[in-house]
């Protein structure tokens, strides 16, 4: 629960944590399993369809592409600027310091 974890604790007047936990990460990813490439050497035809350009820009089976990786990752980064901005409305003391060199997702 470290970025979560970090998440829920920011807006918090005190924080209790066991001695081994880790709270404090600051940082999101996103993970896709993609199975096409497996699919295509075993005959199997993907076929998707889809209702808006950028409906499920990837997914598990799917080709990926450079456009769908590029939605992710836009994705990906508005959702680590909102938990920096976060970050900074629930600690003020923070504005003085620079949220995007703490903010690297480092535990």
């Amino acid at each position: 629960a470290a970025s979560g974890g970090y998440m829920m604790a920011a807006t918090a007047h005190e924080i209790l944590a066991a001695p081994f936990a880790i709270v404090g990460s600051i940082g999101v990813y996103g993970q896709i399993l993609n199975i096409h490439d497996t699919l295509k050497g075993w005959g199997v035809q993907d076929m998707i369809f889809r209702a808006g350009e950028n409906k499920a820009p990837l997914g598990m089976i799917g080709e990926v592409t450079k456009a769908g990786k590029a939605n992710i990752q836009s994705m990906v980064d508005d959702v680590h600027d909102a938990f920096r901005e976060h970050v900074v409305t629930a600690r003020p003391i923070l504005k003085e310091l620079s949220i995007i060199e703490i903010a690297t997702g480092d535990v």
